[in-house]
């Protein structure tokens, strides 16, 4: 597949950035992986995400540790 093919189909591949943490997400067909990194370190944790996609693969749902929110959307 080329980059623009992967992108098509695994649309949380990627960096995404908030105003408190990095994420670094990898998308294959088993569901999303990666690792978040705080913008501020003295105050936010950093950790690693793994799990499943919903079947319209909008919404995560499964384990992200330490202080990261349950659940995230793409828009």
């Amino acid at each position: 597949m080329t980059d623009v093919e992967t992108a098509s189909v695994y649309v949380w591949n990627g960096t995404w950035s908030s105003p408190n943490y990095t994420l670094n997400i990898y998308q294959d067909e088993s569901g999303i992986s990666g690792v978040y990194v705080p913008m501020n370190l003295l105050e936010y944790d950093s950790g690693y995400l793994e799990g499943n996609l919903s079947s319209d693969e909008k919404t995560y749902g499964s384990s992200i540790q330490d202080k990261f929110p349950a659940s995230i959307s793409s828009i």
